[in-house]
C-alpha cells in the first residue's frame, strides 16, 4: 500500500527519527520550524495512517514513529536478567548485594558511552519530572519491567518498578540492587547530583514491587 505524504509530514516524521525518547508537539513544531496547531494536526493525520504512536507522559502527549517504537527492544530479556542474578549469588556469596549495586552503576556508564542512550536538555524539560525519566530509561533496560517515576518536594523522588520480575525473593533483591546502581548512574545523570537512595523490595498480590526512594 502506497501512502502519500506533505512536506509537513515528511519534515515531523525526519524530526521524530532523530529522537530516541519521542518529542511533545511544540518540540517538534519548534524544530520543524511549523506552529504547534498545524503540528498537532498533522500529527493526528501521521497517526490515522498507522506510522507514528503517542504515549502518555505525565500531563503531556509524546510522539514516536511507529517503527522505531516496534522495533525497540529491551537490552536485557527477563530470563537473561534472572539467571545472571542467580549467577552473581553463586559467584559472589555474601558480597553479592555490594558487588550487584556496583556492576548497575558501571552498566550504565559504559551503555552512555556506547550512546545506547542520550539525554538532552529538551528530553530532560518534556519530562514532567526527572523521575518519569529515569523510569522510562529503566523500562528499556530489561524486558517486563514497569517503572513509574514520582517527584517530591525538595528534590526528593520515588521509582517503583514492577512486572515481570524473578520468582525467587533473593533473586529479586539482587535484580533491584542491579536496578539501584543503574538508576544512582542515571539520576546523576539527569540532574547532575550525586543521589541518595534506600531500597524496598515487598510481595504482593501480583508479585514482587521494588521501591527506590531517592533523596
Amino acid at each position: 500500500m502506497v501512502i502519500f505524504l506533505s512536506s509537513i509530514e515528511e519534515k515531523i516524521l525526519s524530526v521524530l527519527r532523530d529522537s530516541k525518547w519521542g518529542l511533545t508537539a511544540s518540540e517538534i513544531a519548534e524544530k520543524a520550524k511549523i506552529s504547534r496547531l498545524t503540528a498537532t494536526k498533522y500529527l493526528e493525520a501521521l497517526k490515522a495512517k498507522g506510522l507514528i504512536v503517542e504515549k502518555k507522559v505525565g500531563a503531556y502527549r509524546v510522539w514516536f514513529l511507529k517503527e522505531l517504537s516496534e522495533r525497540e527492544k529491551s537490552l536485557i530479556s527477563r530470563k537473561l536478567a534472572c539467571a545472571l542474578a542467580k549467577s552473581f549469588i553463586e559467584v559472589f556469596g555474601d558480597d553479592v548485594k555490594k558487588i550487584a549495586r556496583k556492576i548497575g552503576n558501571v552498566l550504565v556508564n559504559q551503555l552512555s558511552e556506547e550512546d545506547f542512550f542520550t539525554i538532552n536538555e529538551a528530553e530532560k524539560i518534556m519530562f514532567y519530572n526527572p523521575y518519569q525519566l529515569v523510569a522510562s530509561i529503566l523500562e528499556s533496560l530489561s524486558e517486563g519491567i514497569k517503572a513509574e517515576g514520582i517527584e517530591l518536594s525538595g528534590g526528593r523522588g520515588v521509582l517503583r518498578i514492577t512486572g515481570e520480575l524473578c520468582e525467587d525473593r533473593e533473586v529479586v533483591e539482587v535484580l533491584a540492587l542491579l536496578l539501584m546502581g543503574a538508576v544512582e548512574g542515571l539520576v546523576k545523570s539527569v540532574t547532575g547530583e550525586e543521589p541518595k537512595i534506600s531500597l524496598r523490595v515487598s510481595e504482593g498480590r501480583f508479585g514482587y514491587e521494588i521501591i527506590l526512594e531517592i533523596g
